[in-house]
């Protein structure tokens, strides 16, 4: 179980980079490398894992538009009606 009111300080270093604790990582499960999405609310920073699928992550950008559509099956129509 996560505490999500167990505050953890980390300092900014060059070029921005931030230091995510030892013993959160591997709470979460975050590896290196691991991809992370940052966006911004009311209440700061929130970062959540990013799938290393590049076809999820394309669904999770384009969301409904390409609901139960094969985006290679529709690239290949595309490139077949380019003249």
């Amino acid at each position: 179980m996560i505490d999500r009111h167990q505050p953890h300080v980390v300092r900014v270093g060059k070029r921005g980079t931030l230091v995510i604790p030892a013993n959160l990582r591997a709470r979460l499960g975050i590896d290196e490398g691991q991809l992370l999405e940052i966006s911004v609310t009311e209440r700061g920073l929130v970062l959540e894992p990013v799938s290393d699928d590049p076809l999820k992550r394309f669904r999770s950008a384009f969301g409904p538009f390409f609901e139960g559509v094969d985006p290679v099956e529709f690239q290949r129509e595309l490139r077949a009606e380019s003249p």
